[in-house]
């Protein structure tokens, strides 16, 4: 999936056309202990004005899952490295009886990407699933409505005679080593 350009002159036009030619104030919000300030600064050359907003992880989490929060910077992962861990829980319509949107908190539904989850769910072809999946993800890529920012990666030392391969789900045990 290409990753979508920067366009400065491009976000001040759409954000003119959708009645803000002098810029728009929001408040972005996010737990203690991330760092929203680079975000901010990015957004504010585009005419969007990001006030910051941290609070307790109980707190913020309590707002969002109410659907009181309108701008979140949070975090998403993959535990098992599949795409249906974020799709099936995070971008599919909230159908928790069903199993999908458990943490859809933004209300976000697409039928098209609802489709193509549970199509993917139910292939036993790998093959046929990943290119399901793959078509799956580029929608919340291409409409922008979930941004993703960067990949955090994790380093690691130790001596050359220790044989380790690092986990999918990062978790460090030293039984694996």
């Amino acid at each position: 999936i290409p990753v979508v350009k920067r366009d400065l002159p491009r976000a001040r036009q759409l954000l003119a056309e959708a009645g803000h030619a002098d810029g728009i104030d929001l408040t972005m919000e996010f737990r203690d202990g991330r760092r929203g300030e680079e975000i901010a600064r990015q957004l504010g050359e585009a005419g969007i004005r990001v006030t910051l907003r941290s609070g307790p992880w109980n707190e913020v989490f309590a707002r969002l899952r109410a659907g009181q929060i309108a701008f979140y910077f949070g975090g998403i992962s993959a535990p098992t490295a599949d795409a249906s861990d974020v799709l099936d829980s995070f971008l599919h319509t909230r159908e928790v009886e069903q199993g999908y949107g458990s943490t859809n908190y933004t209300g976000y539904s697409n039928p098209a990407l609802d489709e193509l989850i549970e199509a993917s769910a139910a292939s036993r072809d790998m093959a046929a699933r990943r290119g399901l999946l793959q078509r799956a993800l580029r929608i919340p890529t291409e409409g922008l409505y979930h941004v993703p920012l960067f990949v955090p990666y994790d380093l690691y030392g130790m001596r050359t005679d220790v044989l380790w391969e690092p986990r999918l789900d990062r978790l460090l045990l030293g039984a694996e080593m």
